[in-house]
């Protein structure tokens, strides 16, 4: 009968232990859950003062980078009119034996195409410098100088099969 005794009070012992950790375990998890939500506080209290900042220095920064961005999109619109498109085809003489003929195609898509990426990537570029303190006019200025022209037409030429007149 000893050892029915012992095994009760190891049962109990241990009773009394598993109470013990489920208590640790409940402090354990309040002051994690009390942690946790001073941290969050703590995050959006941050977030929110760096809004308020990036905020006052968007609406501080130097005209002159609100001017070079409205020159940008004044040129995105201009870029992005289907007419700025320019594209001519010559079709050479068609040769009777083979139906094909010598094509060339002269277009300024890819200078569109470089022109419009320039354009986006300097508005993105001067939306980060407003948050800067300090005004870096000659890189702005370098902006504007480096837009690509428009002007630079590509040829392609192809020899092919042509059906037409």
């Amino acid at each position: 009968m000893t050892s029915a005794s012992e095994e009760e009070k190891d049962m109990a012992a241990a009773k009394i232990e598993m109470e013990s950790i489920e208590a640790k375990k409940k402090e354990i998890l309040t002051v994690h859950h009390t942690t946790l939500t001073k941290i969050r506080e703590n995050y959006a209290r941050s977030s929110r003062d760096i809004s308020a900042l990036e905020m006052s220095l968007r609406e501080s920064s130097d005209p002159a980078i609100a001017e070079t961005i409205g020159f940008f999109r004044e040129k995105l619109d201009i870029l992005l009119n289907p007419q700025a498109i320019r594209r001519s085809v010559f079709r050479g003489m068609k040769n009777a034996a083979n139906f094909k003929r010598e094509v060339t195609i002269t277009s300024n898509e890819t200078a569109l195409r470089d022109a419009i990426d320039y354009c986006k990537s300097s508005i993105a570029e001067l939306e980060v410098l407003k948050l800067s303190p300090k005004c870096d006019l000659g890189k702005i200025e370098k902006l504007r100088e480096g837009m690509p022209r428009i002007d630079e037409f590509t040829v392609a030429e192809f020899y092919g099969a042509s059906f037409e007149e």
